[in-house]
């Protein structure tokens, strides 16, 4: 297996100790106010959240950011960053994104054959947001942006998975998500 295949499948894993498994990105809240209660109404929330956020907004977003990378243009990357966490929809969601940033931000400081520049804008970022580490790295690594995309969506994906299979007290959910 190639060395970019192989650091693609780290950046989608759930054991890349960046916290994503830890954020529901709003599943959890849905869950609690009963907009999300069975199979049906958690796929009908993922398709929403699939064709309506991330589809349309954060991997178009994604693409614009790695292009920013491979140009070396970091005051385009500073003003996609700022301008994605500006658009999160609540502050549980714009918090998990700036916190899987900096973890991710800080795994990726100690790896030594990254380029400076990358380090640097990375560094220079009050408040990195996933997508603008994440695509960084996947262009550091000459990762095609349309491959990081679909890692991205993988891992989001199965965070949803994960997140509804860990919540024990809501047992018809972690059936639901189980079979998507």
């Amino acid at each position: 297996m190639g060395s970019l295949r192989v650091r693609l499948l780290q950046m989608a894993s759930q054991a890349l100790p960046i916290g994503g498994y830890s954020h529901s990105y709003g599943l959890e809240a849905d869950v609690e106010n009963a907009l999300v209660r069975d199979e049906r109404s958690l796929q009908r929330w993922v398709a929403d959240v699939l064709s309506y956020s991330i589809g349309k907004y954060e991997i178009p977003l994604l693409h614009q950011m790695s292009g920013a990378w491979t140009a070396r243009d970091s005051i385009r990357l500073g003003r996609l960053n700022e301008h994605f966490l500006a658009t999160r929809e609540s502050a549980e969601i714009r918090s998990a994104t700036v916190q899987t940033g900096f973890s991710m931000r800080s795994l990726l400081a100690v790896l030594p054959e990254l380029p400076d520049f990358l380090q640097d804008t990375l560094r220079r970022l009050h408040e990195p947001s996933l997508p603008c580490v994440w695509s960084g790295a996947a262009a550091a690594w000459a990762i095609p942006a349309t491959d990081s995309a679909a890692a991205y969506l993988w891992s989001w994906a199965e965070n949803q998975v994960l997140v509804r299979h860990e919540d024990r007290a809501n047992r018809p959910i972690r059936r639901a998500a189980r079979s998507f």
